[in-house]
């Protein structure tokens, strides 16, 4: 129908019965009506053979709701459409429309329905279609993707459905259509939203250069076939192609944001332009063949493992799922990366095929197998393991970060080539060859095991941090392969070969390393640690720098070591020529360390020995010459007793010896051997020559002491005991403990505390002949004139000490306390003369704690004195004698030694004294200058101490001292208000010892000669002092108490006395 120009009919409804608008015509458009949209027309008759309803150019509202409303055409016919021709039935323009027909099926033949040109077209075909037993053709003639036919009634029938186009419209199919034949989508798209779209699933679907698109997601199992053109699945939602793909000389196409997934066969070329394409679910079925145009993602998961010998190429990017391995053959040329999920991606299979770009996310296995040499630069990351399989290299260049380790199965893994980039972490399990090719420095803390070697390419330093514990070997064709970074970490096994390259150690602790060097190169030990060489390496012919720590060569070593002068070569092995700056300590306790070539020994340079007591020594034996351009000897002894004589070979020169060394050090001294050097043309030797004990002492006692043990002979335990001390220093300590020193010092405690005695006495009689001691003036002015009227007198004085005299570089400080008391009576003779006597008791008791030695005396006084006075000038004078009992206890103490030794014995001391004073009266003060003498002799008895083998003897001895004193004695006296008459009295001088100065004492060791030991020195010089108060506590008795003291040097004194004096 028509719509004639200025004609139009208004609210009709035209009906038309049986043929009424047929057209015998074979000419098309026979009939023209003009028609109102808004009108109804009713078809109620049937179509003849040929004949044909053609609306064009159809203006009408075609684009409203599905139904039978105003302006639609409406099909009543009870048999359908129907053509038994094979001409097209419906041919429909303009903007679009609905086509409903009231029952049955429309039964097309031939070109069905033609679609028109419209961008906008949009058909909705209501009612069912009957295929037949045909495959008719809706053809679309071009179109937009907005403007497209839908049938959403049922295609039954056994026929199937072609859709054709020239352009971009689409047909829409979804009813649940039943047809079983094939469906064919050519230049047009077919869209639909389940599989039973398309018909049953045994039909096929036909892809000639035609799209499917889905709008939903579902699956289904038909088989495709791409003939000679391209099939293109546009996917809005995920689709499931469970069927075989057949692609005679086609490809297939993957359009839509959402995902393909191909669980059977697919044999032809893949375009991916967006979303991702899928081959396979998981299981075991699905595959594709041919190369891949990837722009958007290909993803592989299957279970099993599977191969893919395609290219793919592309902006995309390969994704591989499922637990199974994907093997790759292609030389594949994306960029969009690769991501492994699970499983494992294999590039290539034992061939010279397979290769990837881009970077990897590995969180399952990336693994390469080829036979040929292949790099890969991009960078893998992830969780996942990189195994390298294949006879062939290859090379990464990446700066790979993947933690799940490395496993080299066979051929080279590289890292790097040459530059600065290629890296990798991890472990690396390596049963092939793991090559490093940096021209910069890197390190790698992972572990190397496995049976596989290692090579060091590259002009770059490679740091080895790891503890590692592969076996095959290591090469080192440039650079430097460096074994830790300084720290506790970082080893190798296996053997080196070194073809001039740098292999070096850097630890902080000690490391062992058993494998052979072999090579030209260069070994360098730094680090502070100990690295302990045990393998034959005498085929390295390098250089060897031992530059800091300490090289132990208990194996063979080629080369010429070179020690540094902060660095230390040791062991037990062999070295090919050695030049030492630093320290050489043969042995790794007592050795030898052979040198096959010759030997240097370097100004500054330390020669560590060890020997021990049955004659050996540490020794460098060289075969060539031994160059000795000074250094030091250091000699640690061993512990046990050395023997005077023995000869030390420590330095064998098979071609001769030049030189000597600068010094000799004992670490420890031997105590009674001297130890040198001496040289013949060949050796150098270190000889023990004996020693006397009392050359290796520094003080007199010591020497006495010693020579004393050496008198007892080799057999006698105190003398063994002595010779197996450690050094000498341990024997210096020993004479001092044995020395019996404290009987010395205790004699000059007693000589200077008999001037306690003196004092007394002196004291008593300048009281005597004036109340305050000389005679002394009042406040006032008056003069007190001697009291002569008490004939007779009775006094008593308590006293108290104590001080310390130190030691003298030979005697050590004696501490001394001291408590006693004196009584004594004196009467007045011819009033001109006063005699008297007294006698007393005190306790003295002292120590030597550096010699620890105790020991006390309890002492008894007896005294007869006199004194007179002639105007000013007084005179005094007395004599004592003391008797001493001594108890003395001695800790001797020395390395090996512990005993304690006990004495006691008796002892006297005898003085006489003699003083001389002067009065000079003042009108507050009187003074006295006085001049006093004294000799004092102490005898002692001999004894035997006991308790040791250690103990001492002594025969009786003697010992005397001259002293001789002057000073002031001042006193004023004054009353109280009470009448209590007080005295102040006051005494400054200086004493002076003659004679010996030091007490002695002759002692001997059973059985052997007898020493003579000094004690601590009496003080030769002395300043004296005193200062007290005197009061009369009754008509005539007075009542004193007073601070004495003396000091000089290292001699201190204070003590305290109180007295009484009775007269009568």
């Amino acid at each position: 129908m028509k719509k004639k120009p200025g004609f139009t009919l208004f609210d009709l409804q035209l009906v038309i019965l049986g043929t009424a608008l047929s057209a015998v015509s074979p000419q098309p458009y026979a009939q023209t009506l003009p028609w109102d949209p808004n009108s109804n027309l009713v078809f109620n008759g049937s179509l003849g053979s040929g004949e044909v309803v053609e609306l064009t150019s159809v203006t009408g509202d075609f684009t409203g709701s599905l139904g039978t409303g105003p302006g639609q055409v409406q099909w009543t016919g009870s048999g359908g459409f129907l053509s038994n021709g094979s001409n097209r039935i419906v041919n429909i323009g303009g903007s679009g429309g609905t086509l409903t027909w009231g029952s049955g099926n429309f039964v097309p033949s031939g070109e069905a329905l033609i679609l028109g040109t419209s961008s906008a077209n949009m058909l909705d075909f209501q009612n069912g279609i009957d295929l037949g037993g045909i495959t008719p053709v809706i053809r679309v003639q071009g179109g937009s993707i907005g403007g497209h036919a839908r049938i959403n009634g049922i295609l039954s029938g056994l026929g199937g459905l072609q859709v054709i186009g020239t352009g971009n419209g689409m047909l829409e199919l979804t009813g649940a259509n039943t047809y079983l034949g094939a469906t064919f989508i050519s230049s047009s798209t077919l869209v639909v939203n389940a599989d039973n779209n398309m018909g049953t699933s045994t039909g096929p679907l036909i892809l000639f250069n035609g799209t499917l698109r889905n709008t939903a997601s579902f699956a289904m199992t038909r088989n495709i076939f791409l003939n000679f053109g391209s099939g293109t699945f546009h996917t809005d939602a995920n689709l499931e192609v469970a069927g075989i793909i057949n692609g005679i000389g086609g490809s297939l196409i993957k359009t839509g944001s959402a995902q393909l997934t191909l669980t059977n066969t697919y044999f032809g070329d893949t375009v991916i332009s967006a979303g991702t394409l899928q081959v396979g679910n998981g299981g075991t079925t699905g595959s594709i063949t041919g190369n891949v145009i990837n722009n958007g993602t290909l993803a592989f998961n299957r279970s099993d493992d599977t191969s893919y010998g395609g290219a793919v190429s592309g902006a995309g990017g390969l994704t591989k799922l499922g637990p199974g391995r994907l093997t790759l053959t292609g030389e594949n040329t994306y960029i969009g990366g690769t991501t492994i999920t699970a499983g494992a991606l294999q590039i290539g299979n034992g061939g010279t095929t397979g290769s990837i770009a881009g970077n990897v996310t590995n969180n399952g296995t990336l693994a390469f197998n080829r036979s040929d040499d292949m790099s890969y630069g991009g960078v893998v990351s992830g969780t996942g393991a990189l195994n390298k399989l294949g006879a062939g290299r290859l090379t990464l260049t990446g700066e790979n970060t993947y933690t799940g380790g490395t496993t080299i199965d066979a051929g080279a893994l590289q890292i790097g080539n040459g530059g600065t980039t290629g890296s990798i972490t991890g472990n690396v399990t390596n049963n092939g060859t793991l090559a490093f090719n940096r021209s910069d420095d890197i390190g790698y803390a992972g572990v190397i095991s496995g049976t596989g070697g290692l090579d060091k390419w590259g002009a770059g330093r490679l740091i080895l941090a790891g503890e590692n514990a592969y076996t095959g070997p290591t090469h080192i064709y440039s650079g430097t392969l460096q074994i830790g970074n300084g720290g506790t970490t970082g080893s190798m096994v296996g053997d080196v070969s070194n073809f001039g390259g740098t292999l070096a150690f850097n630890r902080s602790n000690d490391l062992g390393y058993s494998g052979a060097i072999s090579g030209f190169g260069t070994i360098v030990k730094d680090g502070t640690g100990t690295l302990a060489l045990t393998g034959n390496s005498g085929g390295f012919v390098g250089s060897i720098l031992v530059n800091s720590g300490t090289l132990a060569v208990n194996g063979v070593l080629g080369g010429v070591v070179n020690v540094d002068a902060d660095a230390r070569l040791q062991g037990n092995g062999m070295i090919g020529t050695g030049i030492v700056a630093g320290t050489i300590a043969p042995g790794n306790s007592i050795g030898t360390l052979g040198v096959s070539g010759n030997y240097t020994q370097l100004p500054g340079s330390v020669y560590e020995v060890e020997i021990d007591p049955a004659g050996n020594s540490d020794r460098i034996a060289v075969a060539g010459t031994a160059n000795l351009h000074g250094g030091t000897v250091a000699v640690t002894p061993g512990t046990g007793t050395y023997s005077a004589g023995t000869r030390y070979t420590i330095l064998t020169a098979a071609g001769g010896r030049t030189g000597a060394f600068d010094a000799l050090n004992l670490t420890r001294t031997l105590p009674f051997l001297d130890v040198v050097l001496s040289y013949d043309p060949n050796n150098v030797y270190l000889d023990a020559n004996p020693l006397a004990f009392c050359a290796v002492t520094v003080t007199a006692n010591q020497c006495a002491a010693g020579q004393a043990v050496e008198s007892l002979g080799s057999g006698r335990s105190l003398y063994d005991i002595i010779t197996g001390l450690p050094d000498r220093d341990a024997a210096r300590r020993a004479f001092d403990s044995l020395s019996g020193e404290l009987h010395a010092s205790a004699k000059g405690v007693m000589i200077e505390d008999s001037r306690f005695l003196r004092e007394a006495v002196n004291d008593r009689l300048r009281q005597s002949f004036s109340g305050s001691g000389i005679p002394v003036s009042r406040a006032s002015g008056q003069t007190l004139q001697e009291n002569r009227a008490a004939g007779h007198a009775f006094w008593t004085r308590a006293f108290g000490s104590f001080g310390h005299r130190g030691g003298d570089m030979n005697a050590a400080r004696i501490n001394r306390n001291i408590g006693g008391f004196f009584m004594g009576g004196d009467t007045l003779i011819a009033d001109l003369l006063r005699l008297g006597i007294a006698g007393g008791y005190s306790n003295s008791s002292f120590n030597v704690n550096d010699r620890f030695s105790t020991g006390s005396s309890d002492n008894y006084h007896v005294t007869a004195y006199g004194g007179t006075r002639w105007h000013a000038l007084a005179l005094r004078f007395g004599g004592g004698y003391t008797w001493h009992d001594f108890e003395t206890n001695r800790n001797i103490l020395f390395p090996g030694f512990n005993n304690q030794v006990k004495g006691d014995y008796r002892g006297r001391t005898g003085q006489v004294f003699g003083e001389l004073g002067y009065e000079l009266p003042f009108k507050n003060v009187s003074l006295e200058p006085f001049a006093g003498v004294a000799y004092v002799n102490l005898a002692t008895k001999g004894f035997q101490e006991r308790g040791s083998i250690a103990a001492l003897s002594s025969s009786r001895d003697n010992e005397g001292v001259t002293y001789s004193t002057v000073g002031m004695n001042a006193a004023s006296m004054f009353s109280t208000a009470g009448g209590t008459t007080t005295r102040l009295r006051g005494s400054l001088g200086w004493r002076h010892a003659f004679d010996s100065v030091p007490t002695r004492s002759a002692l001997a060791f059973s059985g052997g000669s007898t020493f003579g030991i000094a004690g601590t020195p009496i003080a030769k010089e002395a300043m004296i002092m005193a200062a007290g108060l005197d009061a009369n506590v009754g008509k005539n008795a007075i009542l004193g108490i007073a601070y004495t003291g003396q000091v000089f040097g290292n001699v201190v004194d204070n003590g305290v006395r109180a007295n009484l004096d009775w007269r009568f």
